[in-house]
């Protein structure tokens, strides 16, 4: 099954070789342009194939209250096999649970129907960068607010405390929600584990102001 997840520090050498193959040496973008000083803030996020190898990364950077996604490579070999899009579905995870109404990306024009496909739109016209043509797209994210316990009884067959629960408020629909479940469920695992979890809303709630979901104490 294919799958993504955040990456920690003992990651970071492989995403490096990754960007380096796909960039670098594949796309002949210059190093010094690859490699910034954004990528010591960013969440970064990667997926491997079954033999454990890194085959897919990109990372979120929080900017003017918007998720701007970048540095999406997926390794040759591993192409049109679907992680690409679990390292986007979990990006998208990781700013909806950030908060971030929105996100952004400056896709090189060869993956632009890949991005469609995503949810993304594109904004203005083509330009280059590091020698590529590209164009910024965007697409709105989900919204989540904490959840009041009658929302939520139907889902697990049983009432859950609000402060467990988080709630979809801008219409998403639930197939959407579905995918994004995985995301949301790895990350409450690694904030306050398992229970917390799995105790992730999939409702969907329409006209409420939207609210920073709290996290675990």
């Amino acid at each position: 099954m294919t799958g993504a997840r955040v990456a920690g520090p003992a990651d970071r050498a492989e995403i490096a070789d990754l960007r380096t193959r796909v960039f670098v040496q594949e796309q002949g973008v210059p190093p010094e342009i690859e490699r910034d000083a954004l990528d010591a803030a960013a969440v970064h996020v990667l997926a491997r194939d079954d033999a454990g190898r890194v085959v897919a990364t990109g990372r979120l950077v929080v900017r003017d209250g918007r998720a701007v996604i970048g540095r999406m490579a997926v390794d040759a070999a591993a192409r049109g096999r679907g992680h690409g899009a679990a390292v986007l579905d979990e990006l998208h995870g990781q700013a909806v649970l950030r908060g971030l109404p929105e996100a952004e990306l400056h896709a090189q024009v060869s993956a632009r129907g890949f991005y469609e496909r995503a949810g993304y739109a594109a904004v203005g016209g083509v330009y280059e960068e590091a020698g590529i043509a590209h164009v910024t797209m965007r697409r709105r994210l989900p919204v989540l607010r904490p959840a009041a316990a009658a929302e939520t009884a139907g889902l697990l067959g049983s009432a859950v405390p609000a402060d467990r629960w988080w709630v979809l408020v801008d219409g998403t629909p639930l197939a959407a929600v579905a995918a994004l479940r995985g995301a949301l469920t790895g990350l409450g695992v690694a904030a306050g584990g398992e229970e917390w979890g799995r105790r992730l809303a999939c409702a969907v709630v329409d006209g409420v102001l939207p609210a920073t979901p709290p996290r675990p104490a």
